[in-house]
């Protein structure tokens, strides 16, 4: 678990530069859906939404 003490170290500018590499930029993210779907029903909704 995370304790106060450990947020107390964390530096905010390093842990947005952080954010902004990992996660700025989703065409490098890879999405796995699973489940009973209806591919026919899904996909428009893939294509709108991701």
């Amino acid at each position: 678990p995370i304790r106060v003490s450990d947020l107390k170290r964390v530096d905010p500018f390093k842990s947005c530069d952080y954010f902004n590499k990992c996660f700025k930029d989703p065409s490098t993210f890879t999405v796995v859906i699973v489940g009973n779907i209806d591919p026919l029903v899904a996909r428009p909704l893939i294509l709108q939404y991701l």
